[in-house]
């Protein structure tokens, strides 16, 4: 059996919250990192706010989702679907091995 690095989770299995490893269902890139929360709840303002803050509200740049916008992101990831703990074979493009 494979588990992951940094959850523990047994591979086929749900990574524990905010592992580090558990990739975003939406970008491919790693869950606890992107901007995908921002973006699918229409958080980005291009026009209002300046780049400093990476086109946040500055409430949000400094102090995060807040429980209300915690609880719209979970339920945007429950309907989207997790993606489970997968160990990838890692493969030498040179040798094959």
């Amino acid at each position: 059996m494979i588990y992951c690095q940094h959850c523990n989770a047994a591979e086929g299995q749900l990574h524990d919250p905010f592992c580090y490893s558990e990739e975003c269902p939406f970008c491919g890139g790693q869950l606890v990192s992107c901007n995908c929360p921002y973006q699918q709840i229409n958080l980005y303002d291009t026009n209002r706010y300046p780049d400093q803050t990476a086109f946040l509200p500055p409430e949000v740049y400094q102090h995060g989702l807040d429980d209300a916008q915690a609880k719209t992101w979970l339920g945007i990831l429950d309907a989207k679907g997790l993606i489970p703990c997968i160990s990838y074979l890692w493969e030498c493009a040179r040798c094959g091995t």
